[in-house]
């Protein structure tokens, strides 16, 4: 393989392709991309992959919608959002204020649903009576016959 991107190795640059949607995907800005891929695509034998990953990654997001794309400024740090934000304003039609509200929100919707999914569900009570004394030593048994513990560790422990 010569290593210039206009070879014949669909594999390659498959594979190269891969990497660059799997970048997009995480939400990193163009220029992040390109610096955390032009080692991976020296390692795949391309010499200068820049030109072509600038492209395929433009190509990314013509074919976002709106909502794919929001999801994605959402998920971005905040550095990486103030690179691209009037930009994608641009590219998508919309006032740079119009969009970060959009994401503003989009964040705040994400972080509540992500803070009521960590809100166990309500404990369920066990459908006959439980002996606790008898619970308590069953579990100091299991406890002590899996690990070595010191002294009164394992009563702590099932408590």
């Amino acid at each position: 393989m010569s290593g210039k991107l206009g070879d014949d190795d669909s594999q390659n640059k498959y594979e190269l392709a891969a990497l660059v949607l799997d970048r997009f995907s995480r939400g990193l800005a163009l220029d992040e991309t390109i610096a955390d891929l032009t080692i991976d695509g020296m390692k795949l034998g391309f010499e200068a992959p820049q030109p072509w990953i600038e492209r395929f990654y433009e190509t990314c997001l013509s074919r976002q919608t709106d909502p794919q794309a929001l999801a994605r400024l959402a998920g971005m740090s905040e550095l990486n959002y103030e690179r691209s934000r009037k930009s994608e304003a641009q590219r998508m039609g919309m006032r740079i204020s119009v969009l970060d509200r959009e994401v503003t929100n989009l964040k705040a919707a994400s972080a509540s649903a992500a803070n009521e999914s960590i809100t166990p569900p309500p404990p369920q009570p066990w459908p006959e009576p439980v002996a606790g004394e008898a619970l308590l030593d069953e579990l100091v048994a299991t406890l002590t016959r899996f690990l070595i513990l010191p002294a009164h560790a394992a009563d702590a422990i099932a408590l």
